[in-house]
């Protein structure tokens, strides 16, 4: 019984990954062999983090064999997407928004990708117009253009991680994603709060916080090695019953918690990008969840609702391909096993990205 529930929490945990993973194709992929690929449930079920820990909530009130059964499906079908209808471009319009990309030479996969981020730019046109006309008052006071600024926020850069969501790379699908993530950042004022991160990385200020101590994530200013950076979930110590009090009681205000991770992941994003710059290729990170001593009580249903919901939403709508690789560290022996079973209804691409290990 008990390993039947862990496959399930097994199978929502590789939603996870995958979501914030790379493609498991090559992106050499020509459009001609895109495949096609279905769509969620009219009625959808909760995704990636919050997937998880919603299914180890129901599964210790509704455990059954369907449900074991939904699991092992669901780790087939891993990284489906919908894809949305590509407005129809002509080649001439295409070659001409080719010469609009400001990207370094490596940058770009081959020119496929090089071809579908032109695409992508084409579609964002009206967007991109009006973000390369605002300006920003920076920390010293000095005005700059917004795109100049913040080159890890708007530039072709940050498009290309959007572009590179999907398995078969989508210009129509990566530029709505674009969309809605520019209007995010408006509504919520993250352009504010990236003015502080810029001299003050991953260090937020107080009154934020005090996120860290019920939640404790370590984020270093590291160098890159072999293509990635750091950072360690401390999932096995994260206090996730009081902080679902603190926000429902108001001694934390959702707008402070989301605030940090906005600052937290723009801290991120920005050292990503000088990274990336400095060693000439594009820069992900290693994610490390330390599961030593994991319990599924931690993630009650006040805790999904109230902290988990607009946590994922944040992280998920507004960076996009961050990690390369999942490395789940002292894992429950109970996991390995279930590992074992599910590794044979994996890809070969997906099985390398995730790993297990024990450390003292």
């Amino acid at each position: 019984m008990q390993i039947c529930k862990v496959i399930i929490l097994l199978g929502t945990m590789l939603e996870l990954t995958e979501s914030w993973q790379l493609p498991r194709h090559n992106y050499r992929a020509n459009s001609s062999l895109a495949m096609n690929r279905t769509g969620r449930n009219s009625i959808q079920e909760p995704a990636g983090v919050e997937s998880l820990f919603y299914r180890a909530h129901l599964m210790r009130h509704n455990f059954t064999l369907r449900g074991i059964w939904q699991s092992f499906l669901r780790i087939i079908r891993m990284g489906k997407r919908r894809r949305k209808e590509e407005p129809i471009i002509d080649a001439t319009e295409t070659d001409q928004a080719l010469k609009s990309i400001s990207l370094p030479k490596w940058a770009c996969v081959d020119a496929a990708e090089e071809k579908n981020l032109a695409k992508m730019k084409l579609i964002l046109s009206d967007e991109l117009e009006q973000l390369y006309n605002e300006e920003v008052v920076l920390a010293n006071g000095e005005r700059s253009r917004l795109v100049d600024a913040f080159p890890d926020v708007y530039s072709d850069f940050r498009l290309l991680r959007f572009l590179r969501k999907d398995e078969v790379q989508d210009p129509a699908t990566a530029a709505s994603r674009f969309k809605n993530f520019i209007s995010s950042r408006k509504e919520n004022n993250h352009d504010e709060i990236r003015i502080r991160v810029e001299n003050s990385l991953f260090r937020p200020p107080p009154e934020l916080e005090v996120v860290d101590r019920y939640l404790p994530c370590q984020f270093r200013e590291e160098p890159a090695e072999n293509g990635t950076v750091p950072l360690l979930l401390h999932v096995s110590r994260w206090d996730t019953s009081s902080i679902a009090r603190a926000i429902s009681e108001n001694k934390l205000s959702m707008t402070a918690f989301l605030q940090y991770w906005t600052y937290m992941f723009d801290s991120l994003h920005l050292h990503l990008y000088r990274e990336s710059m400095k060693n000439k290729q594009m820069i992900f990170i290693d994610e490390i969840c330390d599961l030593n001593k994991l319990s599924l009580a931690q993630f009650s249903p006040s805790f999904v609702s109230k902290v988990m919901k607009p946590w994922v939403r944040l992280t998920q709508a507004n960076y996009p391909e961050t990690a390369k690789r999942i490395v789940f560290i002292n894992p429950p022996k109970v996991l390995s096993i279930a590992w074992k079973i599910v590794t044979p209804l994996l890809s070969p691409g997906t099985v390398a990205k995730i790993s297990f290990e024990s450390r003292k």
